[in-house]
């Protein structure tokens, strides 16, 4: 179906973020093209709303969602499990997330591939001309080795200045989205055993 006229919710340049984001501090430009940071005490307590309930509040309610952005600085885990049941009901065809030292806590890519794997979902990680395959529909894709922003003290850490993050796709096994990635973006040749 055309996707002209698909409505889009979110876009725009904005950004809230949680207090933990940055450590409380806020980057400043100094007027002489250098940036500084300064504490930042300022919260702010926004309503939260599951993606579901919302989607079904519109009129028309919405029954599907083309691609989901996720980028809430360490709360990925908490939008996703708020996306039930479309999650489940498969009504979501592709969602992006940012993996990043943020999640901390004991969360780990994993737990949340296998998850969206139950559900129907293939991972892959983003950012370079090919989709690089991280779980399949039994996670046989997975290597211990992608938990790169788990443990900053780990030899396999990829931080940069403590920072690190990468986005990761899950799209729907079977779509059209999940066709195109299996099948296109993916570099199969260099994973053994896929030839």
């Amino acid at each position: 179906p055309s996707r002209a006229g698909a409505r889009l919710f979110g876009a725009g340049a904005k950004a809230s973020l949680k207090e933990e984001a940055y450590g409380g501090l806020e980057w400043v430009a100094k007027g002489t093209g250098d940036v500084a940071s300064r504490p930042d005490a300022h919260v702010e307590v926004v309503p939260v709303v599951r993606l579901a309930d919302w989607l079904a509040s519109l009129r028309p309610p919405v029954q599907e969602v083309e691609l989901l952005k996720v980028d809430v600085e360490g709360g990925e885990w908490e939008v996703l499990q708020g996306t039930e049941p479309l999650l489940s009901q498969r009504r979501v065809g592709a969602v992006i997330v940012e993996y990043s030292h943020f999640w901390g806590r004991g969360r780990h890519l994993r737990p949340m591939a296998a998850y969206m794997a139950e559900r129907g979902y293939d991972g892959y990680f983003v950012g370079s001309r090919r989709l690089i395959p991280i779980s399949g529909e039994r996670m046989q894709w997975w290597n211990d080795l992608y938990e790169v922003c788990a443990d900053p003290h780990a030899r396999v850490y990829r931080g940069l200045a403590g920072w690190c993050w990468l986005d990761v796709a899950f799209v729907l096994r079977g779509s059209a989205h999940g066709r195109a990635a299996a099948h296109c973006w993916a570099p199969w040749e260099l994973l053994p055993g896929s030839a």
